[in-house]
């Protein structure tokens, strides 16, 4: 937010794919860094990623990167949880799409004959 856009071609996408990493996303403030430039002049910046592979994920799948609040510096420090206190109980969990479901050699038939049946709700052709 604020300042010139920058589109960086430093290759770290393409190593973040070549290595089959995914983010952890992240919970509070949108931006990790802030600086002011001058008058009116704020820049805001996620400048930090929580990156694991996906066999860390299907371990650790409430894991996730908290930003917490920004005290004495430009900078908010970076907690990693590796368990969510967000869920009540165990019968109460958000679905969550697992990438790794889409190399399943069932995938595609199961997917396309969930929503070709007749006479089912959206919800339990979901389910």
């Amino acid at each position: 937010m604020g300042g010139r856009f920058r589109h960086s071609n430093s290759g770290f996408s393409n190593w973040i794919d070549m290595n089959e990493l995914v983010d952890l996303g992240f919970i509070g403030s949108k931006f990790t860094w802030m600086t002011k430039r001058g008058i009116g002049e704020e820049i805001c910046e996620r400048l930090d990623k929580a990156l694991c592979s996906m066999d860390w994920r299907i371990h650790f799948m409430e894991g996730f990167m908290r930003h917490l609040p920004r005290l004495m510096s430009d900078h908010c420090p970076i907690l990693i949880q590796l368990h969510s206190n967000q869920i009540p109980n165990n019968t109460c969990k958000p679905f969550r799409f697992e990438a790794l479901w889409l190399k399943h050699k069932d995938f595609d038939e199961l997917i396309h004959n969930s929503w070709q049946s007749q006479g089912m709700s959206v919800v339990e052709k979901m389910h």
